[in-house]
């Protein structure tokens, strides 16, 4: 069942449930009411991981690739990880939050930007690289407005052609009702 706005659900309510003064409010109407505005202001989110994972940057912005995805009960997203992109399939406002720590090679820098629908948004981090296996985080908090069927992604580039290692990663979509378009 698609996510409806607070808006249809009130339009709903006024539609439904009149005077009940000839019985017409049934408890079909009331149910589906009550689903209707549960779904509309429940939190929903999409989440792409990579616990522990070796990948080969260039210096031109590549998609950083995840293992896993999971969702909520409501499926506002399409995660795909093997292409690190998750698809808002829904309009309203997403909130975005990456982390992730790397490490590579010592004196190096590793770039990871927010891309929304293939193209790179303003919203990046930046990590120098110390070698010798520390790690260095990367974060990335963001909120966009969307129309529906937007693509979100994290790619990533370095200042070489770097095999580097990448472990706690979490990419976190969230739709929240409240931020939702009205």
């Amino acid at each position: 069942m698609a996510r409806k706005s607070l808006s249809e659900v009130l339009a709903e309510s006024n539609a439904f449930f009149v005077d009940n003064t000839t019985g017409i409010i049934t408890p079909l109407l009331l149910r589906t009411w009550i689903n209707d505005l549960i779904v509309a202001i429940r939190p929903a989110y999409g989440l792409l991981r990579q616990p522990n994972a070796g990948q080969t940057v260039g210096t031109v912005y590549e998609p950083l690739v995840f293992a896993t995805g999971e969702l909520s009960v409501i499926t506002d997203y399409v995660l795909s990880p093997n292409t690190g992109s998750a698809v808002r399939t829904e309009a309203g406002i997403t909130v975005i939050d990456f982390n992730a720590q790397v490490t590579g090679p010592n004196n190096q820098d590793c770039s990871v930007t927010l891309f929304k629908n293939g193209v790179a948004t303003p919203v990046s981090s930046t990590a120098r690289l110390t070698g010798s296996g520390e790690y260095q985080t990367l974060y990335i908090g963001a909120s966009a407005a969307g129309t529906g069927n937007d693509t979100y992604q994290i790619q990533v580039k370095t200042t070489g052609n770097l095999a580097l290692t990448f472990r706690d990663c979490l990419f976190l979509l969230k739709s929240e009702p409240a931020w939702s378009i009205v």
